[in-house]
């Protein structure tokens, strides 16, 4: 589904758009599983997290300064404050 939204964005379709959500502490998302985030419910599709925690069991991990983006990640990856959600939608 990424894939379709990246493709999408390329071929300048202008119903979809990519942004960032940060997680603020004791939101929802503070603690959730990624599995436990409706994104079809809010019509947007999940492309990865910026995140200061290292995931070591998650293999697309990379390192931007501080924190790491992860792709793509896992639907048991937990969601911290302060993560950055980028999505498409």
């Amino acid at each position: 589904m990424a894939f379709e939204a990246i493709v999408g964005i390329l071929r300048g379709e202008k119903h979809i758009f990519i942004n960032t959500v940060v997680i603020t502490r004791n939101s929802f998302l503070d603690g959730a599983k990624i599995a436990d985030v409706d994104f079809k419910q809010r019509k947007i599709t999940l492309f990865g997290v910026v995140s200061n925690h290292s995931d070591k069991h998650h293999k697309n991990k990379y390192i931007i300064h501080d924190n790491h983006f992860y792709f793509n990640p896992a639907l048991d990856f937990v969601l911290s404050a302060n993560d950055i959600l980028v999505v498409f939608g």
